[in-house]
């Protein structure tokens, strides 16, 4: 025969997993909301620039996205390789790589840098 302790264990195990699915349940069934951080109101807006199909994959030029957001283009070796400055940001690129040092920090990209008529293009 089990003992009375062991049994009200089960017991209470069983009552709480009962419960806890049920908790579990109504917090799946409850709306989320975006997290926000205190005292911002800005949102954040997207930018539209123009872009071009190259083997099928979406790029922007290089020049665009620089215009955009406010960014100097300066050439190191034209169609080859080029760095972006502004503010506090520093990016050099390199056609032909997925990899981009940003602010001394290697980045990689999804898809490689690529040129068409002497502009780099990213994705």
């Amino acid at each position: 025969m089990v003992p009375a302790a062991s049994r009200f264990g089960w017991l209470a195990l069983s009552a709480f997993a009962l419960t806890a699915s049920g908790w579990l349940h109504a917090a799946e069934n409850t709306p989320r909301a975006a997290p926000s951080r205190p005292g911002a109101t800005a949102t954040a807006t997207a930018i539209s620039v123009p872009t071009k199909k190259i083997t099928g994959i979406d790029y922007v030029s290089l020049a665009d996205a620089a215009a955009k957001l406010d960014l100097k283009l300066a050439w190191v070796e034209r169609g080859k390789s080029a760095t972006l400055t502004g503010r506090g940001v520093r990016a050099e690129l390199e056609n032909d790589t997925r990899d981009v040092v940003f602010n001394g920090l290697r980045v990689f990209l999804g898809n490689p840098i690529t040129d068409a008529s002497g502009q780099l293009y990213v994705s």
